[in-house]
C-alpha cells in the first residue's frame, strides 16, 4: 500500500510538472521571437498580454500550440502581436492573435569589494545582479569573460555597477621597455630591436625607437615583447 502512494505521488508531481512546462511554451516562445529580434545584450524578458481572457484560452490549450509567429513588433513602447496556430488532436486548427508589451533585462556586474585604482578585476570580484534596461541610461556594461583581467581606472566602491568607462586593459609594455618590432609587407618580415617611448595594452599604437637607427615609428602592440610596424611608415 505504501509503495503504490509513493508511486501515486511521485505520478501526480510529473504529471504537474508537466502541466506547468506546458503553460510556459506560450511565453518561451513568444520570448524567444522578440530576444531574437531585438538582439542586443539583453538577456531575459517578461511579458504581459493585453488580453487575460485569451491569454487563459491559449495557455489551458499549450499542448495544442503548433506555430507562433511574430506578426508585430514596436521596439519604442516595447509592444507585440504575435500570431498562434492550434491544432488538436483531431488536427484541426483554430489562429489567435494576441497583443502585448515586454520589459527587457540584462545581468549587471556588481563589485564584491573595494577596488583599489591600478587592481586588476578577479571572478571573485563580481557578482551579477538583475536589471531592466530602461534603467541603464546608455552605459555600457560587459561580460564576466570580458571583465577578468581588466584594470580600474579609479577606486571603485563596494557594491558598485561597473561601467566600461571604470576600466582600462592593463599594459604590458612601459616606457623605456626593450620590446621587438616588426615590419611585414607582402612576403618580406623584417624584426629587430627597439625602445618602447610609451606604455600601452595590446592593440594601443605607440611610439618606439629602433636601436639602430634610432627612427622613431608608430606601431601596435601584439604582446607584452611586441610591435607591428607598418612598413608604408
Amino acid at each position: 500500500m505504501m509503495k503504490y502512494i509513493k508511486f501515486l505521488g511521485v505520478f501526480l508531481l510529473l504529471s504537474c510538472n508537466y502541466v506547468l512546462a506546458n503553460k510556459d511554451t506560450l511565453d518561451r516562445a513568444v520570448q524567444s521571437l522578440i530576444l531574437e529580434k531585438i538582439g542586443g545584450d539583453s538577456s531575459e524578458i517578461d511579458v504581459q498580454y493585453e488580453s487575460e481572457y485569451r491569454e487563459r484560452y491559449l495557455k489551458e490549450r499549450s499542448d495544442q500550440i503548433a506555430d507562433v509567429a511574430l506578426e508585430k513588433h514596436n521596439p519604442k513602447n516595447r509592444s507585440f502581436r504575435v500570431r498562434i496556430l492550434l491544432r488538436d488532436k483531431d488536427l484541426l486548427e483554430e489562429v489567435h492573435n494576441i497583443s502585448g508589451r515586454y520589459v527587457t533585462y540584462i545581468q549587471v556586474p556588481v563589485t564584491n569589494r573595494m577596488i583599489a585604482n591600478g587592481d586588476l578585476i578577479k571572478e571573485s570580484d563580481v557578482s551579477y545582479i538583475k536589471t531592466k534596461t530602461s534603467n541603464l541610461k546608455g552605459q555600457v556594461y560587459l561580460s564576466k569573460e570580458k571583465l577578468i583581467g581588466m584594470q580600474a581606472n579609479n577606486i571603485i566602491q563596494h557594491g558598485k555597477a561597473l561601467k566600461l568607462s571604470d576600466l582600462r586593459r592593463p599594459p604590458v609594455i612601459n616606457s623605456d621597455d626593450m620590446v621587438n618590432i616588426i615590419f611585414e609587407t607582402n612576403n618580406i618580415r623584417l624584426k629587430t630591436i627597439a625602445i618602447a617611448l610609451e606604455g600601452g595594452a595590446v592593440g594601443d599604437n605607440i611610439k618606439v625607437k629602433n636601436e639602430k637607427s634610432g627612427n622613431i615609428v608608430y606601431g601596435r602592440i601584439i604582446d607584452k615583447k611586441t610591435v607591428r610596424v607598418d612598413y608604408a611608415q
